[in-house]
């Protein structure tokens, strides 16, 4: 917080502030607030703790591993909250960050991919084979499948955060409904795609696969109609 009014130090140690601002130039220069508890210029204050950073490094290393290693804890959770809470941050951060890194390590990462299946062939397979019976790893299947449907057809995908969630619940009812009962089911668009809808929750139901293939390209109400 930058003090816009001017306050003594005694003031501020009054009030319970820990820091106050003459207005005035420290012996550097610098036009900023100060410290209570020593008279300090911030702006100075900072350069000192860069500059010591960086004749220092091995140590300012060694203590950022101890402090994640001692507050592993807190951190995690204070990074989950985080991206529960800035999703749609997050996620536009992660796909620059890793549309950049992939594209300067494209022939490392397809190397690296290649020899661990190469070496661990069973293993990942079995991992896959497990993940997709359950129904969290149905309900990602299906939805990326449905989703990469929609793109080649040219439909523009913009969700938000809730959006997300909405579609994500109704892939896993899906996969829920076909694992308890044994009957396939899909997740379809009550407007067709090829009828101009659109590849969004308030479009989306969960219906069984015999009515969503005899259901086709057509609406609900040409359905009604159909069956009167």
């Amino acid at each position: 917080m930058f003090l816009k009014d001017i306050i003594s130090r005694s003031e501020a140690k009054t009030a319970g502030i820990k820091r106050y601002f003459t207005g005035n130039r420290c012996k550097h220069g610098h036009i900023s607030e100060r410290k209570v508890s020593n008279g300090e210029c911030v702006d100075c204050s900072r350069a000192g703790t860069a500059a010591w950073a960086v004749k220092n490094t091995e140590h300012v290393r060694e203590y950022k591993i101890k402090y994640r290693s001692d507050k592993k804890h807190e951190i995690r959770a204070y990074e989950a909250k985080y991206r529960i809470d800035n999703l749609d941050n997050v996620r536009i951060y992660q796909a620059k960050y890793f549309k950049k890194y992939y594209a300067y390590n494209r022939e490392k990462l397809l190397n690296y991919q290649d020899g661990y299946r190469a070496d661990n062939g069973v293993k990942v397979k079995g991992y896959a084979a497990i993940y997709r019976a359950t129904p969290e790893g149905h309900a990602i299947r299906l939805k990326h499948t449905s989703k990469r449907r929609a793109l080649k057809r040219g439909h523009e995908i913009n969700w938000t955060n809730e959006d997300h969630e909405n579609v994500k619940r109704l892939f896993q009812e899906a996969a829920r409904l076909e694992l308890q009962t044994g009957v396939k089911y899909h997740v379809d668009h009550i407007i067709p795609l090829s009828r101009g809808g659109d590849h969004h929750p308030s479009n989306m139901q969960v219906v069984t696969a015999a009515y969503n293939m005899t259901k086709g390209s057509r609406t609900e109400e040409e359905m009604r109609k159909r069956a009167a």
